[in-house]
């Protein structure tokens, strides 16, 4: 199986280094590489990543797919749903969308080197 050369910087050799990977060992490097990240996530910090990846993902579908996303995931409340939103809109108490959620640059994560000890 073919392979693809990287260049990094390794800070154990303090110099340039060449890795070659294969693309079976590019995905488990993926794969590995998301575990650790979530893993190594506050409750909050992945919760507040969750939020903002749909929101974004909601944002950027067309208007008629957001709906039949939202009955598909209420289904018999949906119109309930409905009804609360319409309340909720025009309510004086409300936060606007943008106050409600942090900015993803502010999630702040662990990560330990000691994780490809793992490997």
């Amino acid at each position: 199986m073919d392979s693809k050369s990287f260049t990094y910087y390794s800070h154990n050799t303090m110099k340039d280094e060449l890795v070659n990977l294969t693309e079976n060992q590019l995905n488990e490097l993926r794969a590995f590489y998301v575990e650790r990240y979530v893993d190594n996530m506050a409750t909050k910090d992945l919760v507040q990543y969750v939020m903002d990846d749909m929101l974004r993902y909601m944002e950027e579908l067309p208007d008629n797919e957001v709906v039949e996303e939202c009955i598909n995931y209420w289904d018999d409340h949906f119109e309930d749903v409905v009804e609360e939103i319409k309340e909720y809109v025009d309510c004086k108490f409300k936060k606007p969308i943008e106050e409600r959620f942090k900015p993803l640059e502010e999630v702040s994560t662990v990560h330990r080197r000691k994780d490809l000890d793992l490997l």
